[in-house]
């Protein structure tokens, strides 16, 4: 699995969207958001929103089972952190 195209964003729980590739399924998903609430971060895959009842609600467009889906997250998260540690600073840029 490899993650692609990490957009910061920081806007209230969301902190940013990213592409997931898994090679060896040939199948890659985009948009995904990165969330951070009370109990951590976790990985949320595209989802459609609907109102119901004068509500905004939403529903996955892609679903894994439970143990799966922790899996992906733990392994999405692990990699955009050690991806973010190796990124260069904005001093370290040539321009």
């Amino acid at each position: 699995m490899k993650i692609h195209n990490f957009k910061k964003i920081d806007k209230g729980n969301l902190i940013g969207k990213l592409d997931i590739e898994f090679e060896n399924w040939g199948l890659t998903i985009r948009d995904c958001m990165i969330l951070n609430g009370k109990n951590g971060m976790w990985v949320s895959f595209p989802s459609r929103q609907y109102e119901s009842e004068g509500q905004k609600k939403y529903f996955n467009l892609i679903i894994f089972d439970k143990e799966k889906h922790k899996a992906i997250n733990e392994s999405v998260l692990e990699r955009l952190k050690k991806e973010l540690q190796e990124a260069p600073s904005v001093n370290e840029l040539p321009f």
